[in-house]
């Protein structure tokens, strides 16, 4: 029995999540938290070295980690990202990030996840999850996206997380609601921070 105010805690352990942006910010606050939680992390980020730190950080939790250089606003980076995703076995879970005025990029590897999900290894158990994040300046197109992919996703759960975060708060509150959305059981929502 759970006690009374208890938070009910996904079991990520043996996930693999992969997480664009992850350098820093709210994408390292997200990796950093998926770990405690058990998940194995798939760091990416466009500074290799920023990758790296995170990627450590993560295995300081004793988890596995490895960091991958990669812009998502860049195809060939989304192709081999994707591909390292599918060598690791397969991604469960993906937070990823418009960089800049670029929701194209994330959106076109949320959709190499999705058509990955049925090729994971071992995992098929879990439906597996995505969250698209944006900025404000973005969010109806980020709706736009998630309503498509909700509406074809084949049991995995997409939501989209428009944010600006300006300060630590804003990190921490941005990593907290997308972690939230990642274990929902509802598809196609779309919220703010």
């Amino acid at each position: 029995m759970v006690p009374a105010g208890a938070a009910l805690r996904p079991d990520l352990r043996f996930r693999l999540a992969l997480v664009t942006d992850a350098g820093s910010g709210p994408g390292r606050e997200v990796a950093t938290r998926l770990a405690r939680l058990g998940a194995a992390v798939l760091v990416a980020d466009p500074d290799a070295a920023a990758a790296r730190a995170t990627a450590a950080g993560v295995a300081e939790r004793r988890t596995r980690s490895w960091s991958f250089a990669a812009d998502v606003t860049r195809p060939d980076d989304r192709l081999l990202l994707a591909a390292r995703a599918r060598d690791l076995g397969g991604a469960d879970l993906l937070v990823t990030a418009a960089r800049g005025d670029d929701l194209d990029g994330a959106a076109h590897l949320a959709r190499l996840f999705l058509d990955d999900l049925a090729t994971r290894r071992g995992r098929r158990d879990h439906p597996g999850a995505v969250v698209l994040t944006a900025p404000g300046h973005l969010a109806d197109a980020l709706r736009a996206h998630v309503t498509a992919f909700a509406a074809d996703a084949a049991g995995a759960r997409v939501h989209g997380l428009v944010a600006d975060p300006v300060d630590d708060e804003g990190v921490r509150r941005t990593a907290a609601a997308a972690l939230d959305l990642l274990v929902r059981s509802t598809t196609g929502e779309v919220v703010a921070v």
